[in-house]
């Protein structure tokens, strides 16, 4: 498949215009900050008046007491002034083969049949304020648009869809991993806990519900936050296998199910059956021929095969770790990470900027993974040396707040490697030494 496709990363539900002090200056810095680390981005304009989003924050993030949660529509003078400027920056920011944008808002009508997000293919679009999602798919149907359901493992018909009504041609993906938790299965390895006004996860609106009616539709990954980066770290990525990094090469991946979701890192997988790629449907009475590859950042506990609901395979590579072969060059890949601190409620610091260099005895640097919290974190590679940049800022203790980013090189286990981090250095080590503990 990586013959034919190459893979993009992006962030299709990142929320603005939820707090009242967004503004249009606001609009043009998350297209920055999604620019530097994403391939494309859907920002999801959010139409609902919400109280629970106050200026500085949600009010789960300040201290004392808040009113009681209540969602509505928004004027509709106030919608089509905000619609506006999102409908200009989405255009303004797209550059294909460089950066892609999607026009997008989310919908949740009453309640009853779950969200979703609306993007569409083009630079226009109107935003529907229709109450079902029957009479939403009727509009959508006039148009180029999809229609993509997120955090589906609360309960059917609250905040969470009723399958029985999904058209796998408006709604060929689903968001099953974001800030709200999983929602592939209601088994709960990673739960819906992250919001306690819409209820505990559930059976019946799950990944693998959906499935199990025998509907063809793609999973993804996206952050569904209103931070100021996009494609914040450990809150949801989609990857897309496309032909070509524009809207139409991406949007044909989405239509064709070449998609899948990650909750971290960026794994890069393939995954294809008698040589059809992921997404496909197929038909055959013969032996079904299943290839599998999966590159991570660490190494990789196991990698599971269902079909349908049943698990059929597990291979477990942690069996097979072995150490890189004396003297020969091989890839590597090293973490460095950033943010440890004080909580912001025993002092209150401004955000600092902390600048590292990271030299190769014998190596070359081939590429990095941004695992990014906030904007201002940058990556340079030079041949054997790297820059790199960390802007920490304080967070509660209750919050990751670390950022990394991930290093990869070409080198042998017995080459040297410098690291000055700020005065401090790691000094007299090798490659294989830090195969063996971090430091």
């Amino acid at each position: 498949m990586s013959e034919t496709y190459k893979l993009y990363w992006g962030d299709m539900h990142h929320n603005t215009f939820q707090a009242e002090s967004e503004s249009e200056e606001a609009l043009a810095s998350h297209y920055a900050h999604a620019k530097e680390h994403l391939d494309f981005y859907g920002m999801a304009y959010y139409p609902a008046q919400a109280s629970a989003f106050k200026p500085g924050g949600h009010m789960a993030e300040l201290v004392g007491k808040q009113e009681f949660v209540v969602e509505d529509w928004k004027q509709s003078q106030l919608i089509e002034k905000e619609w506006a400027m999102v409908t200009e920056h989405s255009s303004k920011w797209y550059q294909p083969g460089q950066f892609v944008t999607f026009l997008g808002y989310e919908w949740q009508g009453n309640g009853q049949f779950g969200d979703h997000n609306v993007f569409y293919l083009n630079d226009t679009g109107p935003l529907y304020q229709v109450q079902t999602l029957p009479q939403l798919y009727e509009k959508l149907r006039e148009h180029n648009a999809i229609a993509i359901p997120h955090h589906t493992a609360y309960r059917p018909g609250h905040r969470a869809p009723l399958w029985e009504l999904l058209d796998e041609k408006i709604s060929p993906m689903t968001e099953i991993f974001s800030i709200h938790g999983s929602s592939e299965t209601d088994e709960e390895m990673i739960g819906m806990r992250q919001n306690a006004h819409m209820g505990p996860g559930c059976g019946g609106a799950t990944y693998q519900d959906l499935l199990r009616l025998g509907k063809h539709v793609g999973a993804i990954g996206s952050t569904d936050h209103w931070g100021d980066l996009a494609g914040h770290y450990g809150q949801g990525l989609a990857g897309v296998y496309a032909s070509e990094l524009t809207r139409q090469g991406i949007w044909d991946a989405i239509q064709e199910r070449r998609v899948y979701a990650v909750s971290g890192d960026r794994i890069e997988l393939e995954f294809d059956i008698n040589d059809a790629p992921m997404g496909s449907c197929i038909t055959t009475s013969g032996p079904r021929q299943i290839k599998v590859k999966a590159v991570g950042c660490d190494a990789i506990d196991r990698i599971e095969l269902l079909k349908d609901d049943t698990l059929i395979a597990v291979e477990n590579h942690l069996l097979d770790k072995q150490m890189p072969p004396a003297g020969k060059r091989s890839k590597f890949k090293l973490r460095i990470e950033a943010g440890w601190g004080p909580k912001s409620e025993e002092c209150v610091l401004e955000p600092i900027d902390w600048h590292c260099s990271v030299k190769l005895g014998d190596g070359t640097f081939i590429g990095y993974q941004p695992c990014w919290l906030n904007p201002g974190q940058t990556a340079q590679l030079h041949d054997d040396h790297a820059q790199l940049n960390f802007r920490l800022r304080q967070n509660n203790v209750m919050k990751p707040n670390q950022n990394a980013t991930v290093l990869e090189f070409e080198s042998t286990p017995e080459a040297e490697i410098q690291i000055s981090f700020e005065g401090m250095e790691v000094q007299n080590c090798r490659v294989i030494d830090l195969l063996t503990a971090s430091r």
